[in-house]
């Protein structure tokens, strides 16, 4: 049975904010069920976009946005955001942000620009311009506010004005707005885990703490648990065996985690029963593929092994490696 062309915004919605928990199939679940029921939705194809966007896939993105332009009935609006989400998918924000102005300025629609707005500000903060950036934000703030007011799409404004004061170092004024996008959206991860680092900015340990158990729990994603778990570490004024135990957490949930396997073998003394070379060659092998911390490891490796050939094996290996990141940073 069709369900309702009704359902389809709340299909979108709901979706948004799986994406934005890191439940990125849960997501992509609601966008596929809207994306059926209604073919003609523009913001469907553009929650995919996003979805692949913060999935780092981007030729997903290109092809999502190319799709719409092609199917989607004309509307010059929506003609200016996906193009303007073409540019911002490689990168190109100054073209990105000309695209989104163009949007605003379209005549043939009756959208509240609510995306647009909100995009342009984000070009702004990836330019560095915060001041224009909130001043963006707080425009889109404001026409959510006015139309669909979403708790969603008004937290993540508070969340990302929140951000652009991070980015100036006014922790007091990142930590209210970080607040209040908590209190308008109980839901929104980000907030949380932006939240945990100003309260340890802050001094506030206890508040810090309370914010990674909540955050923990509204989500399922298992990199962003470890994450969480590390912070833990610095929220917690805990024994070394407390420590020890976020760190294991963290490690069960992010096998990969290089900085857990490091620091684990900083915490625990060698013995019969912890063998920290073992451990973080053991870690190498499932850190394969990741050039970053495998020479973390290698770099940990030289520090604690007494073979004096082994530690310039694996200090060449440890340079090899960080030698590789450089080269792709540049």
């Amino acid at each position: 049975m069709t369900a309702p062309q009704d359902d389809v915004p709340t299909l979108v919605a709901t979706s948004a904010l799986y994406r934005t928990r890191r439940e990125y199939h849960k997501a992509l679940r609601c966008a596929s069920q809207a994306l059926q029921r209604d073919s003609h939705y523009p913001n469907v194809y553009f929650e995919i976009a996003l979805l692949y966007f913060d999935c780092m896939l981007p030729k997903e993105v290109h092809k999502i946005c190319r799709l719409a332009l092609i199917l989607l009935p004309p509307n010059k609006y929506w003609e200016h955001i996906f193009l303007g989400f073409l540019q911002e998918n490689i990168q190109e924000w100054e073209k990105a942000k000309a695209r989104y102005k163009m949007a605003l300025k379209a005549n043939d629609t009756t959208d509240d620009f609510y995306i647009a707005t909100f995009n342009i500000a984000c070009m702004y903060t990836h330019s560095a311009k915060y001041d224009k950036a909130k001043r963006r934000f707080h425009k889109a703030l404001e026409i959510q506010k006015n139309t669909i007011s979403s708790p969603h799409q008004i937290g993540l404004c508070l969340n990302n004005i929140g951000m652009c004061y991070g980015f100036e170092s006014d922790t007091q004024s990142a930590h209210k707005f970080y607040t209040e996008a908590v209190t308008t959206c109980p839901q929104l991860l980000r907030s949380f885990q932006q939240r945990i680092e100003t309260n340890l900015a802050l001094g506030n340990r206890k508040e810090a703490l309370n914010d990674c158990n909540t955050a923990i729990k509204l989500t399922t994603h298992r990199e962003t648990i470890a994450e969480i778990y590390m912070s833990r570490i610095f929220a917690n004024n805990q024994t070394i065996q407390g420590i020890v135990n976020d760190t294991q957490e963290a490690i069960r949930y992010n096998p990969r985690s290089a900085t857990s396997y490091d620091l684990l073998t900083r915490m625990i003394e060698p013995g019969p029963h912890f063998d920290p070379i073992r451990l973080l060659l053991d870690a190498v092998s499932k850190c394969h593929g990741d050039a970053q911390g495998m020479s973390m490891l290698y770099t940990r490796l030289a520090e604690i092994e007494e073979d004096q050939k082994k530690v310039m094996e694996y200090d060449n290996i440890a340079e090899a490696l960080y030698r590789r990141v450089l080269d792709r940073v540049s």
